[in-house]
């Protein structure tokens, strides 16, 4: 069961890194950075953050145990 949840979320995590990608070609200027000014882009880098977190969280999930 653990590493159904596992692929699932490393499905998930595709998905968010592709709403970042989607989101940051709808805008003309680069994208915010963490400690620079936000320029109303900020949502795409915490959505690619959620996404990293959610990538190892799965991938971390989805590994075989050996003991």
């Amino acid at each position: 069961m653990r590493k159904h949840i596992g692929t699932f979320l490393l499905f998930a995590a595709m998905a968010l890194f592709y709403w970042g990608y989607h989101e940051s070609q709808q805008i003309a200027e680069p994208v915010a950075g963490l400690l620079q000014k936000d320029n109303g882009t900020r949502h795409i880098l915490y959505i690619n953050i959620a996404a990293v977190v959610i990538l190892l969280v799965g991938g971390y999930l989805s590994m075989d145990e050996y003991r």
